[in-house]
């Protein structure tokens, strides 16, 4: 998947307060090392300042390392 439609499906999540964060979480852990260090970065700081529904899995991409 292109790296962008990471960041798109993400932004589409975080404020829904459905199964898609989990889903979307779930696919971008799933893939993390296919993915550019700066869109890892730009996934956590996203998600960090704009997440407000299904915290717990926005939390488990906030923490990856």
């Amino acid at each position: 998947m292109n790296e962008s439609m990471y960041v798109f499906a993400a932004r589409y999540a975080h404020r829904r307060p459905t199964a898609a964060a989990h889903r979307v979480v779930s696919d971008i852990l799933q893939n993390w090392d296919n993915i550019s260090e700066s869109t890892r970065l730009q996934l956590r700081v996203e998600a960090k300042k704009e997440a407000t529904c299904n915290l717990e899995d926005w939390k488990r991409l906030i923490d990856k390392k």
